[in-house]
C-alpha cells in the first residue's frame, strides 16, 4: 500500500476527492514517488528528505511545508501554493512549477536546473547559492528575491520582473567573446 493511500485510510482530509491527503507527516511519508494527488492539502507538512520524484501535485497547498532536502525531480507542482515553504537543498531538476506561488519561500542551495518556473511568483524568495541553470523563468515575478551567488546560466528570463532582486555574485550567461560586429579588437 502506498504511503498516501495509508494516510487517506487513516482519515486524512481531502480537499478534492479522491486523490488529495492532508497529513503526510507519518513515518511512511518519506517515499511518495510518482504519486498523483492533484490539489492535495499539505500546508505545513513535514516532508524534509522525502522522495517526491515525479509526483503530480498540481494546484496543491504546500504553504509553509518543510521540503528541505526533498527530491522533487520531475514533479509537477503547476499552480501550487508554496508560500513560505522551506525547500533548502531540495532537488527540483526538471520540476514543473509553472504559475506556482513561491512568495517568501526558501530555496537556498536548491538545484532547480531545467525547471519550468514560467509565470511563477518568487517575490522575496531566498534563492542564494541555488542552481537555476537552464530554468524557464519566462514572465516570473522575482521582485525582491535573493539570488546571491545563484547560477542562472542558460536560464530564460524574458519578461521576468527583477525589481529589487539581489544579484550579487550571480552567474549569468557569459557575454559572447565576439560582438555583433565580429571579433573584438585586441
Amino acid at each position: 500500500m502506498s504511503p498516501l493511500t495509508a494516510a487517506r485510510r487513516r482519515g486524512a482530509a481531502v480537499r478534492r476527492p479522491p486523490s488529495a491527503v492532508e497529513a503526510a507527516t507519518a513515518p511512511d511519508a518519506q517515499q511518495l514517488r510518482s504519486c498523483d494527488h492533484e490539489c492535495a492539502d499539505l500546508g505545513g507538512a513535514e516532508l524534509a528528505g522525502s522522495d517526491l520524484t515525479g509526483a503530480y501535485l498540481a494546484g496543491s497547498d504546500l504553504h509553509g511545508a518543510d521540503l528541505t532536502g526533498a527530491d522533487l525531480s520531475g514533479a509537477c507542482l503547476r499552480g501550487a501554493d508554496l508560500r513560505g515553504a522551506r525547500l533548502g537543498a531540495a532537488r527540483l531538476q526538471r520540476t514543473v512549477l509553472r504559475g506556482a506561488d513561491l512568495t517568501g519561500a526558501d530555496l537556498t542551495g536548491s538545484d532547480a536546473s531545467n525547471a519550468n518556473l514560467e509565470r511563477a511568483r518568487l517575490v522575496d524568495a531566498r534563492c542564494e547559492h541555488a542552481r537555476l541553470d537552464g530554468a524557464n523563468l519566462f514572465g516570473a515575478d522575482l521582485t525582491g528575491a535573493h539570488l546571491e551567488y545563484a547560477v542562472l546560466t542558460g536560464a530564460v528570463l524574458t519578461t521576468a520582473v527583477l525589481t529589487g532582486t539581489m544579484l550579487t555574485g550571480t552567474v549569468l550567461d557569459d557575454p559572447a567573446p565576439d560582438g555583433p560586429d565580429g571579433p573584438r579588437a585586441a
